[in-house]
């Protein structure tokens, strides 16, 4: 078992903006494909994830597409399908593992680059969409990774990002397992004040950050994830999908487990399914 987060971990204080990504960086390389794996699985009422509402903001006229954090592959998939006019697909993210994965799935289709996204290597003006999926708020710090994404570019084009939630407090229940989740990582990590830029959760610092790199005002739209699984598969991938539940002991990790399954298990009607609003956003930007 590798053991993760070990700068987090070892800093007993506040970790640097490079220690987290380094951490996370490694945590990608030991489980290549986890965020497909957990968050992928599930889609709104109406059967799309949040793969398929970014690739529904790609301009008609586009004509290249790059995505950030492109991990395995899943958004570049369905890219390619869903715009076989594309002339140019582009997958960029710096952990070697989810690229591996993403080349076996996708061939020749796309261009896969190991980068890291304040130094792309991409020419000037050169896409008309950039797309990531719960990746822009793990930018850290945000201001180089916007003006890349407003230099890379082309006038007209869009910048679309499966976020964050800005209303998670009117879901009662998921409210309820971040609470739970946040009082158990602070008692086991209390130096640790969570991932990425802290502006990027707040609607109107996310607006100003967006708009200093030469970025558009944002549209932000709310979007559920409806899910409806037995409550220890549910719980599990929850757990796959938050980082920072390996920043809680064994122990904590039971407890943690043990107190979202009782959440979970009382929405069961009585199927054998709990049941789960999942808030995310949508928020698209023009240069």
């Amino acid at each position: 078992m590798v053991e993760l987060f070990q700068r987090i971990k070892a800093a007993t204080r506040a970790p640097t903006a490079e220690e987290r990504a380094l951490d996370l960086l490694e945590l990608h390389e030991a489980r290549p494909g986890i965020t497909e794996a957990t968050l992928g699985s599930w889609t709104t009422a109406t059967g799309q994830s949040g793969y398929d509402l970014l690739v529904q903001r790609v301009p008609l006229h586009a004509r290249a597409v790059l995505e950030l954090g492109a991990g395995n592959g899943p958004l570049l998939e369905r890219l390619v399908v869903a715009h076989p006019e594309l002339e140019r697909v582009i997958g960029v993210d710096p952990c070697a593992a989810d690229l591996a994965l993403a080349r076996d799935r996708l061939g020749d289709r796309v261009e896969l680059r190991q980068e890291r996204v304040e130094s792309l290597g991409l020419e000037d003006a050169s896409v008309d969409a950039v797309l990531t999926h719960h990746v822009f708020y793990l930018f850290d710090p945000p201001e180089p990774a916007v003006r890349q994404i407003a230099r890379v570019l082309r006038p007209g084009g869009t910048f679309a990002t499966a976020h964050w939630t800005f209303e998670a407090k009117s879901h009662a229940l998921f409210a309820e397992l971040m609470e739970v989740f946040a009082r158990l990582t602070c008692r086991d990590a209390p130096h640790f004040a969570g991932w990425g830029d802290q502006r990027l959760f707040d609607r109107d610092q996310l607006a100003t950050l967006l708009r200093a790199g030469g970025l558009g005002q944002p549209v932000i739209e709310e979007h559920v994830l409806a899910i409806a699984e037995p409550t220890q598969l549910l719980c599990q991938r929850l757990m796959g999908f938050f980082y920072s539940v390996e920043l809680q002991s064994p122990e904590t990790q039971r407890e943690l487990c043990a107190e979202w399954s009782a959440l979970l298990a009382a929405t069961d009607s009585g199927d054998g399914l709990a049941r789960l609003d999942f808030p995310f956003s949508i928020v698209t930007s023009e240069p």
